[in-house]
Formats: structure tokens, C-alpha cells, sequence
């Protein structure tokens, strides 16, 4: 295999992330190390935590074992108008694996993409707290309020950078996998929106979608890998699992375009 720094962009997509850890763990499976990792959203909070030198193993344990008790135990509702869960818990989270953790002391390079609420600008966090960048990077629109730094507020990266093939190449990629794990990829049963909300979903979903088409046409040194999701996945026994798996598939299914492409 060309002696290439291989880099992983993680993109956003909510609690479908998990399937990340599937991807990661066919890649330690197959020999295939990424050196670079960069996320946005869920994608940087999965990212994090390979880049920190945790085990896939254990991570996937970790995700696997999270209960609807543990849930309710960090995520609790907002009071403040525009955002339905306070960031506090979920934060306090993190810092059981993070606490005085900067990115630089991480184990393998990273960056977190957030988007700056007022210019709109992608903002790659590469240095400083690693709670304070997956906090802001998953500051997902109406589910929490902004997530503010040194007096700027930020919101979700999916909004500037869903996934960060472009962050993965500045911070040093060579070739770089990147994985779309958002709804609108799966390959049937995408039935019509009829409700306003299912409208305005399904556009925001459209425009995500073009906008990472239009940013990895411009990543010729990208090969992107989309995970087939069903849409009733929170409906399975076991979710978790489930996700994991859809990312372990999309990666066997695709071995030999992932080794030529390496």
C-alpha cells in the first residue's frame, strides 16, 4: 500500500453517527490505520475519541452500553427558548474522558468542525479543549443553544463542512475516506413528506446533501462511502448494534475500491 497519510473525515448526521465505529473498526480490522482524523458533529465526537488513543473496542463497548438511564442521566431538557436539551450534562459527559484534555495531547492529529453563527464560516478547531471543540461541533440547531468560546458563538459544522474532507487535507491527509451517514442515502422506502415539518426537514436534508456533493467534487483525493441506513433504525431491538453494523457493511461491500483508491 502507497506509503500515504490516510485520513478519515467523519461527517454529521445525528445519532447515525455511531455507525462511524463500524467503519473504523473494518479499517483496524483490515490493516488500514488512518493517521488524520477530522469530524464534524457526531463525526468529531466518534473522532475524538480513536484520535485520543481509545481502543475501538472500547469504544464501541462504550456506545453499546449506553442505556436510556444513563441518557436521561446527562441529557436533561432547556428552559431557554430556541433549544430543547441544556448542553450541561451533556458536557459534564465529555469531560469524564476529556477533563484538561487539549487536542494537541491527543494521539493522532484532529480537528473538529463547528460553524460560526454569525459570519456562517466553517471554524476547524485544531488546538485547545477537546470538550469545548465536539461541544461546539455538535451544537445541533434547536436541540441545544449555540455553544460560545471566547465570546463566539457556534453551532453544528453541518451547516458549513457536514463532512470535513477539506479539514482532513489541511491538517495533512493524503488520501482521505470520507463517510456520509445523513438520511436521504437510503436505497428504498423514501416515502413523501406530507407534514410542514417533514417538508422543511426533507429540503434541509436536500441542501446538506448538495452541499457535501459540491465539497468532495472539490476533494479529488476523497473516496466517499455512504452507509445504508434504514429509516426506522431507532425502532430496532438493539440500535446501537445496528448502526455499528451498517458501517462495518458499507466498508466489506466496498474493500477492493477502498484498497485501489489507498
Amino acid at each position: 500500500m502507497p506509503n500515504k497519510k490516510i485520513g478519515l473525515a467523519l461527517g454529521s448526521g445525528g445519532p447515525r453517527g455511531i455507525a462511524h465505529v463500524g467503519v473504523i473498526k473494518w479499517l483496524l480490522e483490515n490493516s488500514i490505520n488512518p493517521e488524520i482524523i477530522a469530524g464534524t458533529s457526531i463525526g468529531a465526537v466518534i473522532g475524538s475519541f480513536f484520535a485520543a488513543g481509545y481502543k475501538i473496542e472500547n469504544i464501541e463497548n462504550e456506545v453499546l452500553s449506553i442505556s436510556k438511564k444513563l441518557i436521561f442521566k446527562y441529557i436533561k431538557p432547556s428552559l431557554r427558548r430556541g433549544a430543547m436539551i441544556n448542553p450541561k450534562g451533556v458536557k459534564t459527559y465529555f469531560e469524564k474522558y476529556f477533563s484538561n484534555v487539549n487536542i494537541e495531547d491527543l494521539a493522532l492529529p484532529f480537528a473538529a468542525v463547528a460553524t460560526n453563527q454569525e459570519t456562517g464560516d466553517a471554524v476547524r478547531f485544531t488546538k485547545g479543549s477537546v470538550t469545548d471543540a465536539i461541544m461546539a461541533s455538535s451544537a445541533a440547531l434547536f436541540a441545544f443553544p449555540p455553544y460560545i468560546i471566547n465570546g463566539e458563538r457556534y453551532v453544528d459544522g453541518v451547516l458549513s463542512e457536514p463532512v470535513p474532507a477539506k479539514t482532513a487535507k489541511q491538517i495533512g491527509a493524503e488520501k482521505i475516506i470520507a463517510i456520509d451517514v445523513r438520511p436521504g442515502n437510503e436505497s428504498k422506502n423514501n416515502k413523501p413528506p406530507k407534514s410542514v415539518t417533514g417538508i422543511f426537514l426533507k429540503s434541509y436534508n436536500i441542501s446538506v446533501n448538495n452541499l457535501i456533493k459540491a465539497q468532495l467534487s472539490m476533494e479529488p483525493d476523497s473516496l466517499l462511502l455512504r452507509p445504508e441506513i434504514p429509516s426506522n433504525f431507532l425502532k430496532a431491538e438493539n440500535s446501537s448494534r445496528l448502526l455499528i453494523d451498517c458501517g462495518y457493511s458499507i466498508m466489506e461491500e466496498n474493500k477492493n475500491k477502498i484498497l485501489s483508491f489507498l
